[in-house]
């Protein structure tokens, strides 16, 4: 399921969104939702202060990983800096990259653009229904020339587990 909440184009949609997502991913462990709740409000620091526009956050849960996107209207896509260690900002993409699994920007039809990082939970993992149903048909097609008895249980090796990003 899809959250969602408006947030306006100002500093106080920083601390609003982290409140948003510590209510989303509260059935997550905490060290994943705190790095969820900061990655937000980097997300939405660096939209305030160069997009200058409306924000909408999205939150989703997809299982084995919680996905989280800020969508706004201004110019330009987000860089990723190194500023020297004098310079007090300008690490918030670094934060970002530090701590997601996975980030990148995308852009829509329209002016805006959303950026969005994905971070993997811990102890989570989705089954390949595709694959576990050809391992089964695969195993079911071997034991019928084993003579095997009915009723036994079914053996189909290691079930595979793949990380949905």
């Amino acid at each position: 399921m899809i959250h969602e909440t408006h947030l306006p184009g100002d500093a106080s949609s920083i601390a609003r969104a982290r409140q948003f997502v510590a209510s989303v991913v509260r059935d997550v462990p905490r060290p994943t939702s705190e790095e969820c709740a900061l990655i937000v409000s980097e997300l939405v620091s660096n939209a305030v202060r160069h997009a200058h526009t409306d924000l909408i956050l999205r939150v989703e849960d997809r299982k084995a990983a919680i996905h989280m996107e800020i969508e706004d209207n201004g110019p330009g896509d987000p860089v990723m800096k190194s500023p020297p260690h004098t310079e007090l900002s300008g690490r918030g993409l670094k934060i970002v990259d530090a701590l997601a699994n996975d980030w990148g920007v995308r852009r829509t039809d329209g002016p805006a653009k959303i950026v969005w990082a994905t971070v993997a939970i811990p102890g989570r993992t989705v089954v390949d229904l595709r694959r576990w149903a050809r391992a089964v048909k695969a195993a079911l097609g071997r034991r019928r020339g084993t003579g095997a008895r009915r009723g036994r249980p079914l053996s189909c090796g290691p079930q595979r587990r793949l990380r949905v990003l």
